[in-house]
């Protein structure tokens, strides 16, 4: 007997696939421990981190962003509703023709 998969399984693979296929990895989940992903600022393209507030309480964070070396290009402080979403244009930190993380 064959089993069906649920759309949204299928949904959730592919988007979990383009992700990881992508040149920047996008991964910001708010939680107690610091999160963190990378950038590609070689390829002329917008590149936005997401983070989403699961929890029904605002939450504030700060994210460093950094060069290949470690050396800190700059800092953001922000909020996230609860159960919001916010959204940061690393683009603002000069990231071109760079590798790095935040």
């Amino acid at each position: 007997m064959k089993h069906a998969v649920p759309e949204s399984r299928c949904i959730r693979f592919l988007a979990i696939t383009v992700l990881a296929l992508l040149s920047s990895t996008a991964h910001a989940e708010m939680g107690d421990s610091p999160q963190a992903g990378l950038y590609n600022g070689f390829l002329g393209q917008t590149n936005v981190v997401e983070c989403v507030n699961a929890g029904p309480a605002p939450i504030s964070a700060r994210m460093d962003v950094r060069t290949e070396s470690g050396a800190l290009l700059g800092s953001r402080v922000f909020t996230v509703s609860g159960f919001g979403t916010g959204h940061i244009i690393l683009n603002e930190f000069e990231i071109a023709d760079r590798y790095g993380s935040y």
